[in-house]
């Protein structure tokens, strides 16, 4: 997500580029996320980079704007079926 271009962008906007990016590389993740703790240890990294002054820098402070989307996508695509 460090890649994704959120920073100055309005929020339904960096909802829908957030989708779209979790739709691309959902199949990935899944192939590492395998079990509760696994799941666990990447929602917190996504916890970690939306921080407002966390890791995630100008990207996090607008990925913080939208963390309750990122949490909802996050679960849904990538929760170990």
């Amino acid at each position: 997500m460090g890649d994704l271009p959120l920073a100055g962008r309005p929020k339904k906007e960096n909802a829908a580029a957030l989708k779209k990016c979790l739709q691309r590389w959902s199949p990935l993740l899944l192939r590492f996320v395998q079990s509760r703790a696994d799941h666990n240890t990447l929602l917190e990294s996504v916890a970690v980079h939306a921080a407002p002054s966390g890791e995630g820098g100008a990207n996090g402070a607008a990925l913080f704007d939208i963390f309750e989307n990122a949490l909802k996508l996050l679960y849904a695509e990538t929760t170990p079926r």
